[in-house]
């Protein structure tokens, strides 16, 4: 059903009604809509203190993970922009992407940041969770700006 609601909202709206219901089933695991919201809004306010504002784009360079769909929904719930690119993109391409859109932040598995750039070894934890040997994190302007 189409509704005039962000799409935020609407998943707080589901996972109300169906708290207990399976809402992501990947080969990490599996998650109710109950905890992708409460894990979502964490993940929001994290974007939020690391200095991210409303409309920011944020560069999204990961795999298709459950990590994903939560860094996903948290940057939705955040008010900000996701920007879609592939994880196997090079610093090059990634710079190319990000000075287009004027990109705020970029949430990048931690196996892909070594070879994205060089700054990504000072990300800071999103509070994204690790599964197996990859994490994912973010990097704001805020944090650029300091370094």
């Amino acid at each position: 059903m189409w509704s005039d609601d962000p799409t935020g909202r609407r998943l707080h709206q589901i996972a109300l009604r169906f708290a207990e219901r399976t809402a992501v089933i990947s080969a990490e695991g599996s998650m109710s809509f109950a905890e992708l919201d409460r894990r979502t809004d964490q993940i929001a306010a994290g974007l939020i203190r690391l200095g991210l504002n409303r409309l920011d784009p944020v560069i999204f360079q990961l795999t298709n993970r459950l990590e994903t769909v939560l860094a996903w929904y948290g940057c939705i719930k955040a008010g900000l922009v996701p920007v879609a690119t592939l994880a196997a993109h090079r610093m090059h391409e990634i710079g190319h992407v990000s000075r287009k859109v004027g990109a705020a932040g970029h949430i990048v598995e931690a196996r892909t940041a070594d070879s994205t750039s060089s700054s990504s070894r000072a990300n800071t934890q999103t509070g994204i969770p690790a599964s197996g040997t990859s994490s994912a994190s973010a990097t704001s302007r805020a944090e650029t700006n300091r370094a």
